[in-house]
Parts: structure tokens; sequence; C-alpha cells
């Protein structure tokens, strides 16, 4: 927990518990949402879910984890932002990765450039 309140590279970066804070009542709902599902409707659920989109979701927050610091926020967030827009319609690979590496790179200017808040710019950091 230690290495989580420590700040990023320079000094900058969330500092104290309110990050902390912020994920744990992110993952405190997402547990009490999934709960509620299942209750409602346990076994209607089980024979009707896809498992794909969930699937697809939590693989890209995972790999938006993983590869956030090495590869760098953009490549990071367009894995996800991918990955979620292909978990809702599978139909145009071509158009999500455009879509998503717009979007990441849009957020990366509007947090490093706009709000001066640094991001890891991981592998396109000689071009950024």
């Amino acid at each position: 927990a230690r290495a989580l309140l420590k700040p990023a590279r320079g000094g900058e970066g969330p500092h104290g518990a309110y990050p902390l804070f912020v994920l744990a009542a992110l993952a405190v709902y997402g547990a009490a949402a999934g709960v509620s599902i299942v209750r409602q409707r346990r076994s209607e659920l089980a024979r009707t879910l896809d498992w794909r989109p969930l699937l697809l979701i939590a693989a890209g927050a995972a790999l938006h984890v993983l590869l956030a610091e090495p590869a760098g926020f953009i490549v990071a967030a367009a894995v996800l932002f991918c990955l979620i827009a292909r978990a809702f319609d599978a139909r145009h690979p071509l158009r999500d990765a455009a879509c998503a590496s717009g979007f990441a790179l849009s957020s990366y200017a509007l947090f490093h450039y706009a709000l001066q808040l640094p991001l890891p710019a991981g592998v396109l950091g000689a071009w950024l």
C-alpha cells in the first residue's frame, strides 16, 4: 500500500489516501452491483449472460494497469478503449482501433498539456 501512496516521478502525482479511497469506492460499488444483478436474475442470468463482453472489459482494465508505466498512457489507454469498444460492438475492428487511438491521444493531450498533470509517456515519449 505504501507504493501506491508515493508520488509519481518528479514529485507530482497522487498524494495521500484520496486515490486509494476512490479506488476502494469503485471496487465496492462494482462488487455491490454485481451481487445485485446475480441476486435479481440468478437462474435467468446464467442462461442468457454473454461472458465475452465482460471478459474483454476485464482484460482491457488489466492490460491498462500492466501497460500504463512501461508502454505509456497513450498505448495503455488505446488498448483499454479498443477492447471496451470491441465488447460493445465487434463488427468494426479498424474503426474501434482508430477511435481508441484518437481518444487516448486526446486524453493525454488534455491531461498533460491543458491540465498540467503529467502522465507516463512510455514508448512514445520521444515524439510527444
